[in-house]
Formats: structure tokens, sequence, C-alpha cells
């Protein structure tokens, strides 16, 4: 996923020969009951993310805003935590 976004010194259609495959295995987890972790703009969990950086603005609640790497969840179990940027949600002033 993230090499898709990263890599840019191939030729399209080897970055399409790439999207097919992770298309490929994108299907193949979701079949087997697998969920990919890559929501960005969704609160904090740290059951299944992983903070790597924080960003410094805001004063609530953490929020996921970039995600580096997709996590993954079966049955409710994560097999792998997404490893996410993090900042606090602007919380009015009362």
């Amino acid at each position: 996923d993230r090499s898709l976004k990263e890599i840019s010194d191939i030729s399209s259609s080897q970055h399409e020969g790439l999207e097919i495959v992770w298309q490929k295995v994108e299907t193949f987890l979701k079949a087997s009951g697998i969920e990919i972790v890559r929501k960005v703009d969704v609160p904090f969990d740290p059951r299944v993310h992983e903070a790597m950086e924080r960003l410094p603005e805001g004063n609530g609640r953490p929020v996921v805003k970039r995600v580096l790497q997709p996590g993954f969840i079966h049955k409710e179990s994560v097999i792998k935590p997404a490893k996410v940027i993090i900042e606090r949600e602007n919380k009015p002033k009362e």
C-alpha cells in the first residue's frame, strides 16, 4: 500500500501492475475476514493504532491524521497495529 504512494521512479505500467497486485491482496484479505486499518480523521484508538508522531496542535482528543503503515484486524484481534501520526482536535473554548 505504502509503496504505491512512495515509488516514483517506475514506469506507469509497473505502477499499474503493483496496483493490480495490491487489489488482489486486499480482496484476499477481506475474503479471509481481515480488516485493513487505514482511515484518517478518526479518533486515535491505542488498541489498533501505534502513534509514531504527535503533531503539536490542538487541545482535544487525539485524531489520526496520517497512516504511515496500515494495520490489520482479524475477528476483533489486532494482528498488527496501524502506525500513525496523530494530532489533537481543536476543542472550542467555553
